[in-house]
């Protein structure tokens, strides 16, 4: 849970680390993550941020 007074109102983070770029694509159409989503906007879940980083 988020403590700062910098997130505009954010209060939960998730990292996920991938192999690869193909990983990453795959990732947010997967029927799997799709559930979370849909359970996340089921209680309450309003508005995400998605920040993509590669680590050379």
């Amino acid at each position: 849970m988020n403590f700062s007074d910098r997130s505009k109102g954010f209060e939960v983070g998730l990292t996920v680390r991938f192999n690869n770029r193909a990983s990453l694509e795959n990732y947010g159409p997967h029927p799997a993550h799709q559930e979370v989503v849909a359970y996340l906007k089921e209680i309450g879940m309003e508005d995400s941020i998605f920040v993509d980083f590669e680590i050379e």
